[in-house]
């Protein structure tokens, strides 16, 4: 049933050629464990819009998901440059803890804290 939901997002994302499509395929597919297939409808929808802040935390959240924190790390980074926002700050933060750099992700975690504060 995801696979077929997937399958229906990725088509409308091809004859729309809208981000909003290709990312709600690539999450769909994520969910269903078909994670070539969402990591490459990712990197189509940020071809279509490097400038999506959805995209680039969809993204940095599916790469976590599979452990692959320098990546994740990269991409919350780069929804971080688009948007400094204390979420940003977090996800980086928790790909830092990925990767034992736990200094780092304390420094990361009170700089997210004083950007929103809880």
């Amino acid at each position: 049933e995801r696979k077929e939901a997937a399958d229906c997002f990725a088509t409308a994302g091809r004859m729309s050629g809208q981000v909003l499509h290709l990312l709600s395929a690539a999450h769909s597919y994520h969910k269903a464990e078909n994670h070539s297939r969402a990591f490459a409808l990712y990197g189509a929808a940020i071809r279509k819009d490097p400038t999506s802040l959805d995209t680039w935390n969809d993204y940095s959240f599916a790469l976590s998901q599979r452990q692959l924190y320098r990546e994740a790390e990269w991409a919350a980074r780069r929804s971080l440059a688009l948007k400094r926002t204390g979420d940003a700050l977090f996800m980086v933060a928790n790909n830092i803890m990925g990767q034992k750099r736990f200094d780092e992700a304390c420094n990361t975690y009170q700089e997210a804290h004083q950007e929103t504060p809880l």
